[in-house]
């Protein structure tokens, strides 16, 4: 079997496994599913000989995720892309041996691009770095939703399943050596896993990338719940002591 090949079953074992975990049973052939069956590259995208993908999807340095950017804010596959105050990209430079992933952008008010998780919740987040002594260049921080949702109940099943491509495409672009995965959604998303997140976190799981590379998962609990649940933050920083301890042990 060609290496192109094994890709393409590669991916396509992935999203069904993910489905499997969200609880999709049938597929319908509704008029969005044909939209995102009948897109074609952007224009102007380098497409790599050997894997098929785009610069944007394989990360390759000279178009980074600009294209990927792009191809988000111009996402109509579900209905929080046309009910969302504004899109909002992940923060940080490829390569960071760190990644960090919430679940989407909270805002009131004027909406701002730059704010990842939320006012409160990027001043907890940046101490959160800082307590396990790395620097805010260090980390490359995404949500797993692109959207900002004018209001969370919006948000279905229909909306993690979309942006699920965005987010396996942004992993692969930063190549990063650990993930920490803040609040339900991303754990979801990254590990197939439905079980309450005080019972996933505090153990290393894993992503598997479409190259076949694993990548090690921390599941811990996002800054917007901690803001509400000061208790849990000695549970969390045992979480980040973790990722600081693996961090430290790969080269």
């Amino acid at each position: 079997m060609s290496e192109k090949k094994t890709d393409v079953l590669y991916i396509l074992r992935d999203v069904l496994r993910f489905h499997q975990a969200m609880g999709i049973e049938m597929y319908l052939n509704d008029q969005e599913v044909q939209r995102f069956l009948n897109r074609v590259d952007r224009p102007g995208a380098k497409r790599d000989e050997q894997s098929g993908y785009t610069a944007a999807e394989t990360g390759a340095p000279v178009a980074g995720i600009d294209n990927l950017v792009d191809e988000i804010n111009d996402c109509a596959l579900c209905r929080l892309s046309r009910e969302s105050s504004g899109r909002v990209p992940g923060r940080g430079r490829m390569g960071c041996r760190l990644m960090i992933v919430g679940d989407w952008s909270s805002q009131s008010g004027a909406f701002s691009p730059g704010t990842l998780f939320g006012t409160a919740e990027d001043e907890m987040l940046w101490k959160m770095i800082a307590a396990i002594e790395m620097q805010a260049d260090q980390v490359y921080v995404t949500n797993s939703l692109k959207c900002c949702p004018a209001d969370s109940g919006t948000i279905d099943g229909k909306c993690e399943e979309s942006c699920f491509s965005f987010l396996a495409r942004e992993i692969a672009a930063v190549n990063p050596q650990v993930i920490c995965a803040m609040g339900e959604i991303p754990v979801r998303m990254l590990m197939g896993r439905k079980e309450p997140l005080a019972r996933l976190r505090g153990r290393f799981g894993s992503y598997r990338c479409k190259s076949g590379r694993s990548v090690p998962v921390m599941p811990t609990f996002h800054p917007r719940f901690l803001l509400e649940h000061q208790e849990m933050k000695k549970a969390t920083w045992n979480d980040l002591l973790a990722i600081k301890r693996r961090l430290t042990e790969v080269p």
